[in-house]
């Protein structure tokens, strides 16, 4: 009685289809974004390519990078725990084939390789977790001009004039041959 026939849902009529949808379109131009990007095209060739502004690349660029980050951040960090959870089960080790040299060895004295495999234990975990402060780098890049051309000029220069034109003749047929000598 009174009832309304209801809508099947359109792309036209349904906004929880046209937000769907909208995601669905994103995340497929942020792949085609991302392998055009990854591959050098300039962003205003994408934004041809994929029939959308330049702004709108921009921002699909910086999301990608956001996401690289957050994604390396992440494989680091679970790279970083492997290798601890590694060092710790190496130095176990060590410890106990230290505690068993002690009881081998001339009036309980252990083999000390094993305390230096511990002590390397210890400094590869402080490395990893970054106790150590930063080392300073001098990036001080110093200008040395290569001075031999400006030699061979002044040899080339003192050489008597039929000298000079037989080296002219020969880098004509040779250019390679003015270098070599």
């Amino acid at each position: 009685m009174g009832q309304h026939p209801r809508k099947s849902p359109t792309v036209t009529n349904d906004r929880r289809y046209l937000k769907k949808t909208g995601t669905a379109v994103r995340a497929e131009r942020l792949n085609k974004v991302s392998r055009l990007y990854l591959r050098c095209v300039p962003p205003a060739r994408i934004a041809e390519l994929c029939d959308v502004s330049i702004t709108t690349i921009h921002s699909d660029i910086n999301k990608l990078l956001k996401i690289w980050e957050d994604e390396t951040r992440e494989k680091v960090s679970a790279i970083r725990g492997r290798e601890l959870r590694r060092l710790d089960a190496v130095e176990h080790e060590f410890w106990r084939a230290w505690e068993r040299s002690k009881g081998t060895g001339a009036k309980g004295a252990g083999n000390g390789e094993f305390l230096r495999g511990i002590l390397d234990c210890v400094r590869e975990r402080a490395k990893l977790i970054g106790l150590y402060a930063p080392k300073e780098i001098d990036a001080t890049l110093t200008f040395k001009p290569d001075l031999s051309w400006r030699n061979r000029i002044d040899e080339l220069a003192q050489k008597d004039p039929r000298e000079l034109a037989a080296i002219h003749q020969q880098a004509a047929e040779n250019p390679r041959a003015l270098l070599t000598e």
